[in-house]
């Protein structure tokens, strides 16, 4: 197996909210009225081409048009306005207390160090992954909690470790929650503010088809077909790869491994910074 060590990168994991481009100008009001009510302002977000989307020449065509919100308020939605939306007023809007859907701000990421090794073979379509996180205590608390979707974790091997005088703290309980995507991890000590913390999972995965996360996908060399795996992390997949801090507000430092088999490649988006043969 051959592990590549890939330059530490620095990543922004956006939530990405989809918006269509409406057929006539009231309709372009009515969306300025559904962003404002949910403080997706100009200063909360930066648009992208949400001006021509609503009144530009392509206003006559049903595009989609993505943007990332850099500085979500906590109590804004991810809304995605459907096509066949004419009035605002005629549809029924399910509202959430957006806030419990939030990850608590007592810790948050300062760095990830990740290490991937997909499966590819023989129909074996899973990934083996180890995250650790170096965390910033921002408010006591014992407990912190990250994204995890659709991965199994390793229970035995959850571990938080204080930095500063390098002591194992003793963990007293994990929490998933399925639901909102939460994995909490409970420790017995309180989590001091200033000093620094790593939690350690490993887990398991699956490649799925469905292009989320960390997934796999094909193509033909002549009447071969190959597989690969790739991610996608927009606007909520991230945490399909490995458990994270899911959110736009909390950006961190990334140093990323990958493991392939001799005779597979691996690609990023940095250079490598090692390559380890085994």
């Amino acid at each position: 197996m051959i592990l590549l060590h890939y330059d530490v990168l620095t990543v922004a994991l956006l939530t990405i909210t989809s918006v269509q481009a409406f057929r006539s100008s009231n309709q372009s009001d009515a969306l300025r009225r559904r962003l404002r009510q949910f403080d997706l302002t100009q200063s909360s977000a930066n648009f992208y081409r949400i001006n021509d989307a609503v009144d530009g020449p392509n206003v006559n065509n049903i595009e989609t048009y993505f943007y990332g919100l850099e500085n979500t308020h906590p109590n804004s939605v991810n809304y995605l306005l459907k096509q066949d939306e004419a009035e605002f007023s005629q549809k029924e809007t399910i509202t959430y207390e957006t806030t419990e859907y939030r990850l608590p701000t007592s810790v948050v990421p300062d760095r990830y160090v990740i290490t991937l090794i997909p499966n590819l073979d023989d129909g074996n379509f899973t990934f083996v992954g180890t995250v650790e996180i170096t965390l910033n205590v921002t408010n006591a608390t014992n407990a912190i909690t990250v994204h995890a979707n659709d991965l199994e974790i390793d229970n035995e091997s959850v571990s938080v470790h204080r930095l500063t005088d390098e002591v194992d703290l003793v963990v007293l309980g994990l929490s998933p929650d399925a639901g909102r995507h939460f994995f909490t991890v409970t420790v017995a000590d309180s989590l001091v503010v200033g000093q620094q913390y790593r939690l350690r999972i490993n887990y398991t995965g699956h490649l799925r088809e469905d292009m989320g996360g960390f997934y796999r996908s094909y193509y033909y060399v002549g009447t071969e077909k190959r597989w690969l795996a790739s991610t996608q992390f927009q606007p909520t997949s991230a945490r399909r790869a490995f458990p994270c801090f899911d959110e736009p507000g909390l950006k961190a430092i990334f140093k990323v491994s990958i493991g392939v088999d001799s005779g597979r490649h691996a690609l990023a988006n940095m250079p490598v910074e090692s390559i380890d043969v085994d």
